[in-house]
């Protein structure tokens, strides 16, 4: 019973034990404590009101879909359980609801009510934590001022320092320079002298070296000629073969991605087929951001466990551990889960 309270708290803004009294869930936004700099998240502020009796049939329909009873039975735990509770408060003991609150009767017979407050129950805040932190300590504005004075150099000799810093790397740049302009145009002027004095040589045949040149370019315009002849023909057979080849692979290319599709097509109708045979489900999580759903599922595939999204309702989204046809073997997946896995784990029926 108290997780089935619990996890209405989660989705309803009231729910009702008939006979005893109803839960509502106001908004409580954020806070910052002012002393202790603490952060708390927006979270529901649970309170009990004992005059919301009446049967709205919230609980009943949910004991009745995850056991797997009917309308009456499921309204017969029920009065069970509170019958349970008002015998512990007439006796002046106190009963508590696991992840809600604690009940006990006042000196003049009235239920009181102590809510758990470390549990949040706003979808929107899940997985938000109070967190502390120290106050930001600021300078005022007169110890700022006296620090410039104080640190604050005379000008003149701040100025006469900038000049020759700025100069320093302006003196040891200009030799490099003047040697790099320097040694590039000496280099130039010896050439162009060495030049000069070999045309100076009055001994000199000009029409035979004009000759040897002519022959020696005839030479080599015949043998590119000839390369070229030569590099034409086979180049051609090369592409003729490549072209026969790319349509042999397109070919086998084209089978290989049928058979890749028709095996997809198996894989799916196997798995819609197991997905429709799924009734029952083991729910370990409800969010309302998609990308937290992905984070925990990421978390689960750490472990060594096959998560998965079952689907959304009323803008959440529900990750499941597994799936299963028959309500008992969920039963048993769900009882290993919450001893070793999760305790707020819950069973989902479609």
């Amino acid at each position: 019973m108290d997780n089935y309270i619990s996890d209405l708290l989660y989705e309803y803004d009231c729910v009702i034990i008939p006979n005893l009294g109803g839960f509502v869930a106001n908004y409580a936004s954020a806070k910052i404590h002012p002393n202790q700099h603490i952060f708390s998240p927006p979270s529901k502020h649970i309170v009990f009101n004992k005059n919301l009796k009446n049967n709205d049939g919230l609980l009943a329909n949910h004991i009745a879909t995850v056991e797997n009873k009917t309308y009456s039975e499921a309204l017969a735990s029920i009065n069970d359980f509170v019958d349970k509770c008002l015998n512990l408060l007439e006796s002046g003991k106190h009963f508590e609801i696991k992840n809600v609150g604690k009940f006990y009767f006042d000196d003049e017979q009235n239920i009181q009510f102590e809510r758990q407050q470390d549990i949040n129950y706003l979808l929107g805040s899940f997985g938000m934590t109070d967190f502390q932190s120290p106050s930001i300590k600021r300078e005022t504005v007169e110890k700022k001022i006296e620090k410039t004075f104080k640190d604050r150099p005379p000008l003149k000799n701040v100025v006469k320092k900038t000049k020759i810093k700025k100069l320093i790397p302006l003196l040891i740049a200009l030799p490099l320079l003047a040697l790099l302009v320097f040694i590039p145009l000496k280099m130039n002027f010896l050439k162009d002298i060495s030049v000069n004095y070999s045309n100076l040589n009055p001994f000199a045949d000009t029409t035979q070296k004009n000759i040897k040149s002519e022959n020696s370019k005839q030479k080599s315009e015949t043998v590119i000629s000839d390369t070229v002849r030569k590099i034409e023909a086979p180049v051609v057979e090369e592409i003729k073969s490549d072209n026969t080849t790319v349509s042999t692979v397109s070919e086998e290319i084209k089978n290989i991605s049928v058979e890749t599709k028709d095996e997809k097509k198996q894989k799916r109708k196997k798995k819609n087929q197991k997905e429709k045979s799924m009734k029952y489900f083991v729910i370990g999580g409800c969010f309302s951001v998609p990308e937290n759903a992905e984070k925990f599922i990421k978390k689960l595939k750490k472990k060594g466990l096959n998560p998965f999204i079952v689907d959304t309702a009323n803008g959440l989204t529900r990750v499941g551990y597994s799936g299963f046809s028959k309500r008992k073997d969920a039963m048993d997946a769900l009882a290993s889960i919450k001893t070793n896995q999760n305790e707020s784990a819950w069973l989902l029926k479609k």
